[in-house]
């Protein structure tokens, strides 16, 4: 009776799992990923209280499959901590049923997601695992996915070499196989690898490659992966309007297969293509969206790297309060998932913010915190450039030795590891150091290797930095010919990429120069140029008056500068026209869409023969009109439709 009554209560208990086991399926399939982690639970608890009065085996494959659910639920919510603790569980039952495939396999899920937590030696460890069993079992398929996985952790860490030697074993073993999906997936990873270390062109031809072979198989994702990172190559390459085709096309591709997240880091890489023209408000648009979705689907880290974008979209145009804000959100978010590396990403992102509007301490504090991360998690990439921002800070401070300190301990390391792109920059900061301290001929060097630098690797970007700097040095030698020649060469390669921002201030550096050389209408005349092009930046704020207001407070000297020289040329009216571009701005806007009302005031001299007749048209009274400039306060006096003092 009783034998009887204890097989009754096992089927019953079986029973009870089972179905909770269906109805954990249930909640997954639509959705509810938290109800079915919560009924696990249950089950669990129940499996534990009965444990003894069931085969154990049989127990072991209820384990197992709960435990499994509950690693894929977590995944799915992007709790990457419950999600490894529960695939070392299900890791552990497959090793004591010598079930070698599925070990093999899962050992490869644990790897990514310990990659993602940026716990690179465990990722190591168990992709390397994974291999020895993929060999052990003659797996071809999954030896080249090893292999894959390996590649892609090293190319993490900076070990570019290492890196380059798995993806290119994947490729061999796929290529062998007939594996014509892996081939286009190494020929995609082989791309992406040669990013970090500035190989442009490579990057650019495995990736067009990866772009066919998923044409010719049909695989959409694929395809549109392949379209985003190259888009990411033209991003670099300074070539924008292509950058723009690409991330395009994978965002309409990704929409249609329903790749939410997909679409999302299309918008994110979009919004910093439109940053990188100046077109502010489109990429604060695009990032938005980016963040928007990357919430919905519960993409923590994505939502962290939107925040980052839009922290560096407002410290662009002097919204830096709310830079901070953004930045502050990304960091909470990466330290509650573990994001150790894009941590660090923050705290490099906050250097540069609190060394623009002069706080020197705390980008310093910064720097040190984004060093020891870096240092943590043996991410030489990072630390390279935590060495980068210190110098930056120090050169700020007028620190020219411990500038120089940083930078060559950030050029060594970006050396080693070959990112040619960041050897190009660094030695622009190091040209300014030598610059700054009266090195003339070191500076000098420095500026043409990075100029040598961008022209390997096609960087129009650099290239123009690099003239720009070299030629501010040669008009400081008094060599203003030459120097004039190389700020000229700079304002056309930034034309030629769309930098707009860019043109400005070398277009000031002109306006400048002609200062100097007394030659006040050339002077005026590249001021104005320069006025022309921060207006067209404006308008690309479009409805924003927020980031209007900022964007003209960030700017507002080089019109205080033109409109006070204007002064000083007997020029007074047109000097009133210059002053009332620089302020007021954001109101004008907001009558002139609000009440129909065209915009009196352009940047365009052309256009200055407004002012004065609707003064005498709207008033018929005395006014006074002030600005101020440094130490000097400038009045105009308006009446009867002119300026009369």
């Amino acid at each position: 009776m009783i034998t009887e009554m204890s097989n009754a209560g096992v089927d019953e208990f079986i029973q009870v799992v089972s179905i909770g086991l269906i109805v954990v399926g249930f909640l997954l399939n639509t959705s509810r990923y938290l109800t079915a982690i919560e009924l696990c639970e249950e089950c669990l608890f129940i499996l534990k209280d009965r444990a003894a009065i069931i085969d154990q085996e049989f127990t072991k494959s209820f384990y197992e499959r709960i435990y499994f659910t509950m690693w894929k639920a977590c995944s799915l919510i992007s709790d990457n901590t419950n999600a490894i603790k529960y695939a070392e569980k299900v890791l552990q039952i497959y090793r004591e049923n010598g079930e070698r495939l599925e070990e093999c396999e899962l050992s490869l899920e644990l790897g990514e997601m310990y990659f993602h937590q940026c716990k690179y030696p465990e990722a190591i460890q168990l992709s390397e695992k994974a291999l020895l069993i993929s060999r052990e079992i003659g797996g071809r398929r999954g030896e080249a996915y090893c292999h894959l996985s390996l590649g892609v952790v090293y190319q993490s860490v900076g070990e570019y070499e290492k890196a380059k030697e798995h993806l290119e074993k994947a490729l061999s073993i796929r290529k062998e196989i007939g594996d014509s999906n892996g081939d286009a997936a190494s020929y995609l990873n082989l791309g992406t690898v040669c990013l970090p270390n500035g190989k442009y062109e490579k990057a650019r031809e495995h990736l067009e490659k990866s772009l066919v072979m998923y044409n010719e198989i049909g695989n959409r994702k694929g395809e549109a992966t392949s379209l985003y990172y190259l888009g990411a190559v033209c991003r670099t390459f300074g070539e924008y309007e292509k950058a723009k085709g690409h991330l395009e096309k994978s965002v309409v591709i990704f929409k249609e297969i329903g790749d939410r997240n997909g679409e999302a880091s299309s918008y994110l890489c979009l919004g910093t293509v439109y940053q990188a023209v100046g077109k502010y408000e489109k990429a604060r648009e695009l990032l938005e969206e980016s963040l928007a979705i990357q919430k919905e689907i519960g993409h923590r880290k994505g939502e962290a790297a939107s925040y980052v974008s839009l922290g560096s979209v407002c410290g662009a145009i002097g919204e830096y309060e709310k830079s901070r804000e953004h930045l502050e959100r990304a960091l909470v978010i990466q330290k509650e998932i573990g994001d150790e590396e894009g941590e660090g990403i923050s705290y490099v992102n906050l250097v540069t913010l609190y060394a623009s509007v002069g706080e020197y301490e705390n980008a310093s504090d910064y720097c040190q915190k984004s060093l020891a991360i870096s240092k943590n998690i043996g991410n030489r990439r990072i630390l390279a450039f935590s060495y980068y921002n210190l110098g930056a800070n120090c050169y700020c401070l007028g620190k020219y030795r411990k500038a120089n300190e940083y930078n060559q301990k950030a050029l060594a390391i970006f050396k080693d590891i070959g990112d040619r792109d960041a050897m190009a920059r660094t030695y622009l900061k190091q040209g300014a150091v030598e610059h700054a301290v009266g090195n003339f001929v070191k500076a000098r060097e420095c500026f043409e290797k990075a100029i040598a630098i961008s022209k390997e690797i096609g960087n129009g970007d650099i290239k123009a930095a690099g003239c720009s700097n070299l030629g501010v040095l040669l008009i400081d030698q008094a060599e203003y010919d030459r120097g004039e020649e190389y700020i000229k060469r700079a304002l056309v390669l930034s034309e030629a990429v769309g930098e707009i921002e860019k043109q400005f201030q070398l277009l000031i550096i002109m306006a400048h120069l002609r200062m100097k050389e007394r030659n006040i209408r050339e002077a005026i005349s590249y001021f104005l140029s320069a006025i022309e092009k921060s207006e067209e930046m404006r308008g690309c704020l479009r409805d924003n008056d927020q980031f209007k207001i900022s964007f003209t407070d960030h700017n507002i000297r080089s019109y205080r500068d033109v409109s006070a020289l204007l002064f000083a040329t007997g020029n007074p009216t047109e000097a009133l026209y210059v002053s009332e571009l620089s302020r007021a701005r954001a109101l004008a806007d907001l009558m002139s869409a609000q009440y129909s009302v065209e915009n009196q005031i352009s940047a365009n001299p052309r256009t200055w023969a407004g002012l004065e007749g609707i003064v005498g048209k709207k008033c018929n009274r005395t006014c006074l009109y002030a600005s101020y400039h440094f130490e000097s306060i400038y009045l105009w006096i308006l009446k009867a439709g002119r300026v009369t003092h």
